[in-house]
């Protein structure tokens, strides 16, 4: 137990924002049919129509719902493996405000093209956010180059291209939140001062 404490600890945005989407996660599971559109609906998953109705809420509540536990799971891992870093660099309050402006920036990057395309969809997960930590850590890390060297950069590059290769042929993916999100990560990247610690 002593690990999950020192985590918590020294980590407590990243827990917090964890442990918000697995509670979450737990009441899609018993608030009716898992993972259903009625239910994603009902605890708050975007859908344009009704944002466009007036409830802009789902901006932002849709962030800590998924569709299924590998949804869940993929978003999780990558949270704790890049935001407990951002959160060590940035400090907990920039790092909050940060996760949440890349979050409502997929949101409404896909709520912006929706309006545009006129199709609609019920969306939800916090892949808009994942992604703008990653860009903030890309642009952190590409900013500290030379005391990184040439090999961090070409790995950054290539792992930033992996995680968004997929958005551009998986339909079940929304692109436009992951680069809502990316998008915002790296212009907060480069407007913040921040050193790899």
């Amino acid at each position: 137990m002593r690990e999950g404490e020192d985590f918590l600890k020294t980590y407590p945005v990243t827990a917090v924002l964890f442990l918000i989407n697995a509670v979450m996660f737990l009441l899609t599971e018993f608030a009716g049919r898992p993972g259903s559109t009625d239910t994603m609906l009902r605890l708050g998953a975007a859908y344009t129509p009704y944002i466009r109705d007036g409830q802009y809420w789902r901006l932002i509540t849709s962030c800590f719902l998924h569709f299924g536990i590998g949804h869940l799971v993929n978003n999780m891992i990558a949270l704790v493996a890049v935001g407990s870093i951002l959160e060590k660099w940035l400090g907990h309050v920039r790092y909050f405000i940060f996760y949440m402006i890349a979050g409502l920036s997929g949101s409404i990057l896909t709520y912006a093209a929706e309006l545009l395309s006129g199709e609609q969809s019920v969306s939800a997960g916090a892949s808009g956010a994942i992604f703008g930590l990653i860009g903030i850590y890309a642009v952190i890390l590409l900013k500290n180059r030379s005391r990184l060297g040439r090999d961090m950069v070409l790995r950054v590059v290539f792992g930033v291209t992996l995680a968004v290769l997929p958005g551009f042929y998986n339909k079940g993916i929304s692109l436009t939140a992951h680069l809502g999100g990316l998008l915002a990560g790296i212009v907060m990247g480069l407007l913040t001062r921040s050193k790899c610690v």
